[in-house]
C-alpha cells in the first residue's frame, strides 16, 4: 500500500489475506535452509507517519503485535512488520488486521496476492482513478465514490515468489493502482486562468492609448500609463475578492464593468480622448 500526501483524508480499512507455505524447490533453496520461526510479515506503507493506529495482527487465531521498520524486505520504503514465526505442521495461513492512516491527495494499493482484491467506499465526490489497473466496478456520486478491483497476479510484471538478490521494486512500483483525490475547478483555478491573460489585456490596452497618441497627437504622460495599467491590475483583485461570494461567472461580469467604466471615466477626465 502507497500513500501520498495533498487534500487531507482519513482511511479506515481492514486488510486480510492467507498465505500458504512457499516451496522452497521453486526458488532453489533447500527446506533445511529456512528459518521458519523467524518469518515475519511486512506492511509497506510509503510514508509510516501515515499510520494513526495499527491494532494487533490476527495470524491464524493467534494475536500478534506490529513493530516500525520493514526489516531487509527493501521493496517498500517504509512501514511496519510483526513477526509471525510458521509452525512446521501448518500449510496455510491466514490474517486480517484493521488499520487508520491519514494522507493527503492519493491512496495506491501494489497487488502482491494471487488475487487482490480493494473495495474502497468514500465520500469524496471527485475521485481520479490511476495506475496500472482502473475500477472493474465504480461509482460515482455528489455524495462520494465506490470503486472494487479485481486483479490476478498474472496480470503484472513480478512472480509471487523470490529471492532478496533479485531486486522487484521497479515491476512492484509500475504495477501500482488507485485513486487520486482531484480539486475541481473553482473560482480560484478559474482566476488562475483569467490571470493567465493579463499580459494581452495590459498590452492590448497600452496599445490603444499609444495609437490615441500618435494618430490624435494627444500626449499621454508615463504616470498616466502607470495608472491604466494599475486600474487593469485591480480587476484581477476584484475578481477573486467577488468570486469568493457571489461565483464566477457574476465576479467576472462585475469586475469587467466596474474597470472599463473606470478606465473609460479616466480616459475621458484625465486623457481627453473624447469630449
Amino acid at each position: 500500500m502507497h500513500t501520498m500526501t495533498q487534500s487531507p483524508y482519513k482511511l479506515s480499512v481492514t486488510i486480510s489475506g492467507e498465505f500458504a507455505r512457499p516451496s522452497m524447490a521453486d526458488l532453489e533453496l533447500h527446506p533445511a535452509t529456512a528459518a521458519w520461526d523467524k518469518a515475519y510479515l511486512v506492511i509497506g506503507i510509503a510514508d509510516a507517519r501515515a499510520i494513526q493506529a495499527a491494532e494487533q495482527l490476527t495470524w491464524n487465531d493467534r494475536q500478534v503485535a506490529f513493530l516500525p521498520g520493514i526489516g531487509a524486505f527493501d521493496a517498500a520504503t517504509g512501514g511496519m512488520h510483526t513477526v509471525v514465526g510458521i509452525p512446521s505442521n501448518t500449510e496455510r495461513f491466514s490474517f486480517p488486521f484493521p488499520v487508520q492512516m491519514n494522507g493527503s491527495s492519493a491512496i495506491y494499493f501494489s497487488p502482491f496476492g494471487k488475487t487482490t482484491v480493494v473495495d474502497l467506499q468514500s465520500n469524496y465526490p471527485h475521485p481520479s482513478f490511476q495506475g496500472s489497473w482502473l475500477p472493474t466496478e465504480r461509482i460515482v456520486e455528489s455524495s462520494g465514490f465506490s470503486a472494487h478491483w479485481a486483479i490476478s497476479y498474472f496480470e503484472r510484471n513480478f512472480p509471487q515468489a523470490w529471492l532478496a538478490q533479485n531486486k522487484m521494486n521497479i515491476p512492484i512500483n509500475d504495477a501500482r493502482f488507485g485513486v487520486e483525490l482531484v480539486n475541481p475547478v473553482d473560482h480560484y483555478r478559474m482566476t488562475e486562468r483569467s490571470v493567465k491573460y493579463a499580459f494581452f489585456f495590459i498590452v492590448l490596452t497600452f496599445a490603444t492609448v499609444w495609437l490615441f497618441e500618435v494618430l490624435a497627437g494627444i500626449r499621454v504622460h508615463l504616470i498616466q500609463y502607470l495608472l491604466l495599467g494599475a486600474a487593469l491590475c485591480m480587476f484581477y483583485l476584484l475578481e477573486l475578492s467577488l468570486s469568493e461570494h457571489i461565483g464566477f461567472v457574476l465576479a467576472y461580469i462585475l469586475a469587467t464593468s466596474a474597470v472599463v467604466v473606470m478606465v473609460a471615466a479616466y480616459g475621458k477626465a484625465g486623457l481627453s480622448f473624447w469630449h
